[in-house]
């Protein structure tokens, strides 16, 4: 598994994203769920609240890409998601 500064999401994935496109999401959830996932499990201690706010953070990406203002934020925006979400 890698850390939140080892991952990288390719510009146009993220324009892609912007757009609505589901295999952009699929492509960034892919990336970015285990890391998600492995801290909200240290944070909360509980799997199935951990499964939760992945599930729940990657929602909140889709609702709120549209104020992603820089695509080079992208992976810290997600993680800052993240942490609000747990």
């Amino acid at each position: 598994m890698s850390h939140y500064s080892a991952i990288q999401i390719p510009e146009d994935q993220i324009t892609r994203l912007k757009k609505g496109d589901r295999p952009a999401l699929a492509m960034v959830y892919q990336a970015l769920s285990g890391v998600v996932y492995s801290m909200a499990l240290r944070i909360l201690a509980n799997p199935d609240a951990a499964s939760g706010v992945t599930q729940d953070t990657f929602l909140s990406v889709m609702e709120k890409i549209g104020t992603l203002s820089h695509h080079s934020a992208f992976v810290g925006w997600v993680r800052r998601i993240a942490i609000i979400t747990v």
